[in-house]
């Protein structure tokens, strides 16, 4: 699984701190329909006020 800090670079060749995606994340509201978010870590992202209509949410057993 790759971090936006990893595919940022993969994608622009651009090497961009963490921190200051991190800040930009906290500003800007991400469009992400139809993204495939299987297996995605979203263990300490804050959801609040995000639209989730019509998500199907599933519990892995560890």
């Amino acid at each position: 699984m790759k971090t936006l800090h990893e595919m940022i670079k993969d994608l622009t060749g651009i090497d961009v701190e963490q921190d200051k995606i991190s800040d930009y994340l906290e500003e800007e509201v991400l469009y992400l329909q139809g993204a495939d978010l299987q297996g995605t870590d979203l263990r300490y992202a804050n959801l609040s006020c995000a639209n989730l209509k019509g998500i199907k949410i599933t519990k892995k057993n560890n």
